[in-house]
């Protein structure tokens, strides 16, 4: 017979194991993607449904969290905690019956109006990340796994492959991926569905109160991952979106793969009594801000190869492997911002961040209006420093909020550096 002991082992191991799928989730959707779905893509569809796509696609990305309202942060935290867990299950079955009226108002609105394809994609978004939420916050990462997998991965890319056999439209392949994701992340939050929905309703409002200026903060940080493609689709055309489309999947992909990073070790330090957390955060920002201009020039150079790997050679391979490049640099003030962001959640100064998240915002959209380069390096360098000035911001904030904390200084030296090399991409390449 297994002794207890053996036992509580083997539980503790299986779950620290299994606590890791939903950042392998991320990182295995993002490589996906990069190396396998655009470059499919391009090899289906032409040049201009590529942008079409790719834009769609943001757009979709960024409207989810304003139809959530941030409330995928709040229920997270809140099914973590056993004493809040069945009030938090019935917000989500409340949220979950939302969404599935407004994906059949929607998908009506496609059949008989004419509705843009557009709005079932961002219902569908909003469901996916909801679910992705709700199992994160019940500690189910074998389902995360699959959902996110399935969704970002295996999905899209079905339908792509059977389009030309289909002989399927450019808004019946987003339709088609639209209802397969809303399919099975409505169906696996059945899974978890409670019957008392009368609960939901004082956990809505107290959801509202907390989360209003996280979701501000939440849309700005969206906004700036996903604006590019949407905005060069407009200024030059989708085929230019399709270009930065491919640019974006690398550089995108391995800023996700920092914020991962981010998210999977420096929470671990949360059980901590103040002093020693002040101690390891100080001590982990000292080092990050060390290293992290080394690092950044590795994931450069590998960006800027692997861009040339996976881009069709119809494409211009060289311009989009330098603005791949630039995207990279972010990872720098992204990495260092994941932080001084862990830092303030442990602070409980959370709604801070709304500020410099909107500056973040306004550096961007001010940038993207005033150069006058190549719209898509000047996408990469308003997103590079926007996203410098923002972790710049938030070290501040932490020093501010306690005087032990020193994150700040640190951290100047490492971002001059980026923001002094995406200046002279932008003057030498744009």
């Amino acid at each position: 017979m297994m002794s207890t002991v053996t036992k509580v082992t083997l539980i503790t191991r299986h779950r620290k194991y299994f606590q890791n799928l939903p950042y392998l989730a991320v990182i295995v959707t993002g490589i996906w993607n990069a190396f396998f779905y655009w470059p499919i893509c391009a090899s289906v569809l032409s040049k201009s449904n590529v942008g079409y796509l790719g834009s769609m696609l943001s757009v979709a990305n960024i409207v989810a969290p304003i139809l959530l309202l941030s409330l995928n942060v709040f229920i997270t935290r809140e099914l973590a905690d056993e004493e809040s867990k069945m009030v938090a299950l019935a917000l989500s079955t409340t949220v979950r019956w939302y969404l599935l009226a407004m994906f059949l108002l929607v998908a009506g609105g496609h059949a008989f109006f004419g509705m843009p394809v557009a709005f079932t994609a961002m219902i569908a978004q909003a469901t996916l990340i909801w679910a992705l939420a709700v199992f994160r916050g019940l500690f189910q990462p074998a389902r995360y796994f699959v959902l996110a997998t399935s969704s970002f991965g295996v999905i899209p890319t079905l339908v792509i492959l059977n389009s030309t056999r289909l002989n399927l439209s450019i808004g019946s392949i987003i339709l088609a991926q639209s209802i397969s994701i809303f399919a099975l992340s409505f169906l696996l939050l059945g899974r978890v569905s409670s019957p008392n929905l009368a609960l939901s309703l004082p956990c809505l409002r107290r959801a509202l109160r907390t989360t209003s200026l996280g979701t501000v903060a939440l849309i700005a940080t969206v906004l700036l991952f996903q604006a590019g493609r949407p905005l060069i689709s407009h200024m030059e055309g989708t085929e230019a979106a399709a270009e930065f489309q491919f640019s974006s999947a690398i550089g995108v992909g391995l800023l996700t793969a920092m914020v991962v990073l981010g998210e999977a070790v420096l929470p671990g330090f949360y059980s901590l009594g103040e002093t020693p957390w002040v101690v390891k955060i100080n001590s982990v920002g000292r080092i990050m801000s060390r290293w992290i201009i080394p690092v950044t020039a590795l994931l450069m150079l590998v960006g800027y190869q692997m861009t040339k790997v996976i881009c069709p050679y119809y494409y211009p391979v060289s311009h989009i492997a330098i603005v791949a490049s630039v995207i990279v640099l972010a990872v720098c003030p992204v990495a260092l911002g994941s932080v001084s962001y862990s830092a303030l959640v442990y602070l409980r100064r959370g709604n801070i961040l709304a500020v410099p998240a909107l500056t973040s915002v306004a550096i961007f959209a001010l940038l993207c209006i005033v150069l006058r380069q190549q719209v898509s390096i000047r996408v990469a360098f308003a997103m590079v420093v926007a996203l410098s000035i923002r972790t710049l911001m938030q070290s501040f904030q932490c020093e501010t909020s306690n005087g032990r904390l020193n994150l700040f200084k640190p951290q100047i030296a490492p971002i001059s550096i980026c923001l002094a090399t995406a200046l002279f991409a932008l003057l030498h390449f744009g």
